[in-house]
């Protein structure tokens, strides 16, 4: 079977207003970081310019009140 090499974003919204958004290529998880709203907006539309598509996108409805990341906006985490 084989994989595809597109990078998708999935993107979830915590109660406290920070978008949580992780990487994944295929089955494989990649970074994992943290944006406020505003500069996800900034993030999302360079990401659109440089490679990716809409449809790369993925809005995640959160099941939780806040994602056990531990990270605030700005940071990032390799493979989760």
């Amino acid at each position: 079977m084989l994989l595809s090499m597109t990078m998708h974003f999935y993107v979830s919204q915590d109660s406290d207003g920070s978008i949580h958004v992780t990487n994944m290529v295929g089955a494989y998880e990649g970074q994992h970081h943290v944006h406020t709203p505003e500069d996800f907006e900034k993030w999302k539309a360079e990401t659109l310019k440089s490679f990716a598509k809409e449809e790369h996108f993925h809005r995640l409805e959160s099941r939780f009140d806040q994602c056990d990341c531990g990270l605030k906006p700005g940071e990032v985490k390799s493979g989760r």
